[in-house]
C-alpha cells in the first residue's frame, strides 16, 4: 500500500517494510524544468528511460547480470581506494573498468532490440549541450516519475517502522535517528542505481559520445558509490557509530524528534549532498557529511571523483574556479593525511600499492593553482601556501625512515618551483626565506647533500655560517660518517644565484665567491662540539646520566674518521686520546658534583668500557701509521703542565692500550666493582693487584711489563716488574696451585678465593704460550705437564682440576721469566713452602730450576754448588734451595739437594786427575751449610731417641736414611777431589821440569 503523510512524502509500506519513492520528489521535477526547456527536459526523461531498460534487461539476462556484478564489485573497490584521483583516470584511456563497462552496455542494446526512436536519442545524446549534459548526469532525480517509482520499488531500504507508526509519527530519538539514516540508505542507493544506468547508457551507446560526457557519467557513479560507501564507514569520534549516524546525532538536537524531524532530515542530507556547488568555502558534501580534519579517509573518497572530473558547467567562472580550488585544497590535506597513516601501518606503500611519496606528490599538484601562476596576482601566496601546507603536515610523517626523506623531496621540488618563479617574475626578498625552509626540511629527511646545496647557496652569511653548523652536527648526531667524509672531499664555492638548481652555466663565475673548505669547517666545528660536549657534567642520578650518555653523539670519533680519511693520522690519534679521556671524565666521580662513584647499569658501563678501550687501541693504531718514526708522538692536554709530562710516545700509548684492554676484561667479570668509573681511576698497581686476584693473571703481567718499561730502573737496582711479577705469583698463582684441599663448591660464591678461575687461567696460559716464542723449546709447555699430573689423582674434582691448570700456568710463567727476575725460582719455591705450611713438595720442574738452571746445559753441572761465570749465574741456587728447605725445616729435601748435585760429578771421575783451576775446573760446595744441617739432624736423632712413637721413628728412619746417602755422595766427592789434588801436584811438577 502507498501512504501519504501531511507532508506530502511517499513511502512504499509492505508489511513492516517501508521503502522510499520520491522525497519532495515534485520540487525536484519542478527545479529541473525551471532550469531546462520542456524538449530538453523531455529528452532527458527518455534517456533515463532507456537507461533504466538497459538495466533490466541486464539483470534479467544471468550473464550479463554476472558482468553487472563484477563491475559494481570494481566501481566499490575503486571507490574505496579513491582510483580515480590517485591513479588519474581523467588521463588514462586504458581502464579495465570503462572496458568492462562498454562490454556490458554493447552487450545490453543488442540484447534490448532498440527501436527508431531510441536510436535516434542516442544520437541526440552525443549531439546534446554540454550544460544539458552536465544537469542531466549531476541530477540525483530523474525528469520520468515512473523511474523514480521502478527506483524505489526495485530497491527497498533498511527496515523501518510499520504504518501505523508512521501515521502516528511516533517514536523516541533513538527510533528517528535509525529511521532517518535507513532511508538516506536507501534513498542513496536508488540513486547510484541510476547513475549506474547512465553510466553504461553512455559508455554502451554505439554512436560513441564526447570525452566531457563520459567524464559526467563517471564522476557521478563514483561519486553516488563513494556517498553508498561512506556511510557506513565507522565514525573517527563517536563510539560504534557510523559516519551517517554521527551526522545525524549532531542535526538531530536541532530540531524536534520524531517521524517526521526524521523524513525532513532525510530529505535534507540526500539533497545538500548532491549539491556539489552550493558553497564555496566548505567543497559542499563534506560540510553536510563529514569534517575533512576527522574524517580524511572519508572524505578523500568523496573528493576524489569530484576533483578528477571537475564540472564544466557552473554557476559563474569565478565561482567554479574559487570551488575548485579549495576542493583541490581539501582534497590535498586528505591525500596527506591518508599518506601519513600509510607510513605509520606499513612504511612503504599500502595495499593497493600506493606509496606516501605518490600521495605527496598528487597533493603538491593540487596544492598548485594552475590558474593564478598564469598571471601575477596571487602567485606568491599560492606558492607559499602550497610549501606551508606540505611542511605542516610534514609533522606525520616522522618516525618512517622510508617515507620521510622521499616526502621532503617533494616539499624541496616545491620550493624549487617557487624560486624558479619567484625569480622569473618578482624581485627576490623570499629567496633567503625558502632557502632556510629548503635547509631545514632537507635536514629533517636526512637529504645531506639538499642541505649542503640550500646552506651555501644563502646568500645571508650569519644564516649560511649557522646553518653550516647544524649540517655538519646534524650529520654527526644521525652517524652519517661516510657522507661527512665524501663532502669533505672538496672545495665548494658559495653561490649567490637564487637557483637551487645544481646544474649551472659553464663560465659564468659571477655568483661564486670564496670557495668554503669543508674539511677544515667540518674539523674546527666537530672538535668545538666535542670540546663543549665534555665540559658538561654528566646528572648524578644513574638513570639521569644514562639517558644523557645514550643521546650524547660521538664527536670524537667522528672526528678521528674524518682524519683518518684524509690520512692525518697523528690529528686521528689526537682525537682518539681525546675520546678516551672525555670517557673516563665523564662517569668520573672526582668530575662530577658528587663524590659517589656513579652506578651504571651493565649495558652503559660495558658501552663506557667498550669506549675506553677502543679510543685507546685506535689512537694507538693511528700513532703507528705516521710516516715517520720522529713524529709518532703525541703531546696534548693543558699548556700548564709541563711538556715532558704530557709527552706520549709510542710505546706509552701501546702500555696504555693494553692497559685499557685488560681493565675491559676486568670490568665484565660478574665480581668486578659496579661503578665503572673507578675501575677507570684506578692506580697501576691497583691495577696489577686486582687483575691478580681475579684470576686475570696474564693480564696483570702485560700492565706490569708497561709500568716497567715507562719507569726505567737503575743499573743494578730492582726492576719494578720483578717485584709485580713475584707478587702476582707467589701472592694469588702459588695459593690458587697447591690448595686443593677444598672443594668449589664448599667455598662461598661471593669470594674470589672460591670461586673458578678455570676459565681465566686457561687464557692466560694460552697468552702466554704465544707470548714465549723466542724461549727455548724446553721451556715451552702445554697444559696438564706430566710433572704437575703428580699433584693430583685421577679422580680430578673442579677445585683439583684448577689446582691442575695454576701449577702448569706458574710453571709456564716461571720457565719464561725466571732469566730476567733475578732469584725467581727460589721466590716461587718459599711461596709454595709457605702456604703449604712447610710440608708441601715442591714439583719437580721447580727443584731442577733451583738446582740445575736450564734443562740440558751440561756446563751447568760444572762447579757444583757454584754458579758458572757468563751464564745465567742467578738461575741455579741449589745452596740457596738447601736454606730455602733448612728455613721451612725439610731437612731431608735438603739432604736431597746436596746429594744430588754431587751425584752430578759423573764427568769428574773419568778425568778427575787432569782438572786445572786456570782451566775453570772449580768446583763450589757449602760444607759449613752442609755440617749446620749435620749438626740439625743429629740434634732431631738424639731428642727423638726416646719416643715411642712409630710414626716418628720412621721419619727418624727416613731422615737418616737420606743423611746417610749424602755421606756417601760426600765421601765420592772426597776422592774425587784428592784425585784432582794429586793430578794437580803432578801436572805442576811437570810443569817445572
Amino acid at each position: 500500500s502507498i501512504n501519504n503523510n501531511s507532508s506530502g512524502d511517499t513511502f512504499l509500506v509492505r508489511g513492516s517494510m517501508t521503502s522510499v519513492l520520491v522525497l519532495n520528489d515534485e520540487d525536484g521535477l519542478t527545479a529541473i524544468s525551471a532550469a531546462l526547456s520542456h524538449q530538453e527536459g523531455e529528452v532527458m526523461a527518455a534517456l533515463d528511460d532507456l537507461s533504466m531498460d538497459l538495466l533490466q534487461c541486464i539483470t534479467s539476462n544471468p550473464d550479463l547480470r554476472q558482468l553487472l556484478t563484477k563491475v559494481e564489485s570494481m566501481l566499490y573497490d575503486g571507490t574505496s581506494k579513491a582510483s580515480s584521483l590517485v591513479d588519474e583516470w581523467y588521463d588514462n584511456s586504458d581502464i579495465e573498468l570503462l572496458s568492462q563497462v562498454e562490454l556490458l552496455g554493447s552487450s545490453a542494446m543488442m540484447r534490448l532490440s532498440l527501436t527508431d526512436g531510441q536510436l535516434g536519442l542516442l544520437g541526440e545524446l552525443s549531439q546534446l549541450d554540454p550544460n544539458v549534459a552536465e544537469a542531466w548526469l549531476k541530477s540525483p532525480s530523474s525528469a520520468s516519475s515512473p523511474i523514480c517509482t521502478s527506483l524505489a520499488i526495485s530497491k527497498p531500504s533498511a527496515t523501518m517502522p510499520n504504518s501505523a507508526a508512521i501515521q502516528q509519527g511516533a517514536g523516541d530519538e533513538s527510533d528517528a535517528l535509525s529511521s532517518a539514516a535507513s532511508l538516506i540508505s536507501a534513498k542513496l542507493e536508488s540513486i547510484r542505481q541510476l547513475s549506474l544506468s547512465r553510466l553504461i547508457l553512455v559508455f554502451g551507446s554505439p554512436q560513441g559520445n564526447p570525452p566531457p560526457i563520459q567524464h559526467g557519467a563517471l564522476r557521478s557513479i563514483l561519486y553516488s558509490t563513494a556517498l553508498s560507501w561512506a556511510i557506513h564507514q565507522p565514525s573517527s569520534v563517536g563510539n560504534s557509530m557510523t559516519v551517517l549516524e554521527e551526522h545525524l546525532s549532531h542535526e538531530m538536537r536541532k530540531v524536534h524528534s520524531g517521524m517526521t524531524a526524521a523524513l525532513s532530515l532525510a530529505d535534507m542530507v540526500v539533497s545538500s549532498a548532491f549539491s556539489h556547488d552550493a558553497n564555496a568555502t566548505s567543497g559542499g558534501v563534506l560540510s553536510n557529511l563529514v569534517s575533512p580534519s576527522h574524517e580524511p579517509q572519508v572524505a578523500l573518497r568523496l573528493l576524489a571523483p569530484l576533483v578528477e572530473f571537475p564540472s564544466a558547467a557552473g554557476p559563474s567562472d569565478t565561482t567554479s574556479s574559487v570551488i575548485t580550488q579549495k576542493r583541490r585544497e581539501v582534497t590535498a590535506e586528505c591525500l596527506l593525511a591518508e599518506a601519513a597513516i600509510i607510513a605509520k601501518s606499513s612504511g612503504s606503500s599500502s595495499a593497493n600499492g600506493t606509496s606516501p611519496e605518490a600521495l605527496w606528490r598528487l597533493a603538491s599538484n593540487l596544492l598548485l593553482d594552475t590558474e593564478t601562476l598564469e598571471s601575477t596576482t596571487g602567485t606568491m601566496s599560492n606558492l607559499m601556501n602550497r610549501i606551508g601546507t606540505l611542511e605542516r603536515h610534514l609533522n606525520s610523517i616522522e618516525g618512517s625512515n622510508t617515507s620521510l626523506p622521499l616526502c621532503c623531496g617533494v616539499i624541496l621540488d616545491a620550493i624549487r618551483d617557487a624560486i624558479s618563479t619567484i625569480s622569473s617574475n618578482f624581485a627576490s626578498p623570499e629567496i633567503p626565506t625558502l632557502l632556510e625552509i629548503a635547509f631545514q626540511t632537507s635536514m629533517r629527511g636526512h637529504l645531506w647533500n639538499e642541505a649542503l646545496h640550500a646552506c651555501v647557496s644563502n646568500p645571508l652569511s650569519d644564516r649560511r655560517n649557522a646553518n653550516l653548523k647544524r649540517l655538519i652536527l646534524g650529520m654527526v648526531d644521525a652517524g652519517a660518517l661516510g657522507k661527512i667524509v665524501d663532502m669533505s672531499l672538496t672545495v665548494m664555492g658559495r653561490e649567490l644565484s637564487t637557483s637551487m638548481q645544481e646544474d649551472h652555466q659553464d663560465g659564468d663565475t659571477d655568483g661564486t665567491v670564496t670557495g668554503i673548505d669543508l674539511f677544515d669547517l667540518a674539523s674546527k666545528i666537530i672538535e668545538e662540539a666535542a670540546v663543549e660536549q665534555v665540559s658538561v657534567p654528566l646528572e648524578s642520578e644513574a638513570r639521569d646520566a644514562e639517558s644523557a650518555l645514550k643521546d650524547r653523539p660521538n664527536y670524537w670519533g667522528c672526528l678521528y674518521a674524518l682524519h683518518a680519511s684524509r690520512g692525518n693520522w697523528r690529528h686521528a690519534a689526537y682525537a682518539m686520546d681525546m675520546c678516551g679521556k672525555a670517557t673516563a671524565d665523564s662517569v668520573s666521580s672526582s668530575k662530577s658534583d658528587s663524590q659517589t662513584p656513579l652506578v651504571l647499569s651493565k649495558a652503559a658501563s660495558r658501552k663506557i668500557m667498550d669506549d675506553a678501550c677502543l679510543s685507546a687501541q685506535a689512537c694507538f693504531h693511528a700513532i703507528n701509521l705516521v710516516d715517520k718514526p720522529s713524529h709518532r708522538y703525541l703531546l696534548p692536554g693543558s699548556q700548564d703542565i709541563p711538556s715532558e709530562s704530557r709527552l706520549f710516545t709510542k710505546e706509552d700509548l701501546e702500555r696504555r692500550a693494553a692497559r685499557a684492554l685488560a681493565l675491559r676484561t676486568f670490568s665484565m667479570d660478574d665480581y668486578s666493582p659496579d661503578s665503572v668509573g673507578s675501575i677507570l681511576e684506578l692506580t697501576s698497581r691497583d691495577t696489577i693487584d686486582s687483575l691478580a686476584r681475579f684470576g686475570y693473571y696474564d693480564q696483570a703481567i702485560t700492565v706490569a711489563l708497561g709500568i716497567s718499561s715507562k719507569r726505567k730502573a737503575l743499573p743494578g737496582g730492582v726492576d719494578l716488574f720483578d717485584d709485580a711479577l713475584r707478587y702476582i705469583l707467589c701472592t694469588y698463582l702459588v695459593p690458587a696451585a697447591t690448595k686443593t684441599h677444598a672443594t668449589i663448591d664448599d667455598g662461598d660464591l661471593e669470594s674470589l678465593q672460591s670461586r673458578s678461575k678455570i676459565a681465566q687461567i686457561s687464557a692466560s696460559s694460552s697468552a702466554c704460550a704465544l707470548g714465549s716464542a723466542d724461549t727455548p723449546p724446553q721451556s715451552r709447555i702445554t697444559s696438564f705437564s706430566i710433572n704437575s699430573k703428580s699433584w693430583v689423582s685421577n679422580d680430578q674434582s673442579g677445585k683439583v682440576l684448577q689446582s691442575t691448570m695454576a701449577m702448569d700456568l706458574l710453571q709456564q710463567y716461571t720457565s719464561v721469566y725466571y732469566k730476567r727476575c733475578s732469584g725467581l725460582c727460589l721466590s716461587v719455591a718459599n711461596a709454595i713452602l709457605r702456604v703449604g705450611d712447610s710440608v708441601s713438595e715442591l714439583p719437580l720442574w721447580l727443584k731442577d730450576l733451583c738446582m740445575f738452571g736450564t734443562s740440558g746445559d751440561e756446563e751447568s753441572k760444572n762447579g757444583l754448588f757454584a754458579q758458572p761465570a757468563g751464564k745465567d749465574n742467578d738461575i741455579a741456587n741449589p745452596a740457596g734451595l738447601m736454606r730455602l728447605y733448612i728455613k721451612h725445616h725439610q731437612y731431608g729435601e735438603a739432604c736431597d739437594v746436596v746429594t744430588s748435585i754431587l751425584s752430578k760429578q759423573t764427568s769428574l771421575s773419568s778425568n778427575a786427575s787432569s782438572r786445572l783451576p786456570e782451566k775453570g775446573s772449580i768446583d763450589y760446595v757449602p760444607y759449613d751449610l752442609i755440617d749446620m744441617l749435620w749438626n740439625m739432624i743429629d740434634s732431631i736423632v738424639v731428642s727423638n731417641s726416646s719416643n715411642s712413637s712409630e710414626d716418628v721413628k720412621s721419619q727418624v728412619k727416613s731422615l737418616t736414611k737420606r743423611r746417610n746417602c749424602m755421606e756417601q755422595a760426600l765421601d765420592k766427592h772426597f776422592e774425587l777431589l784428592k784425585m784432582s789434588e794429586e793430578g794437580l801436584i803432578s801436572a805442576r811438577g811437570l810443569s817445572r821440569a
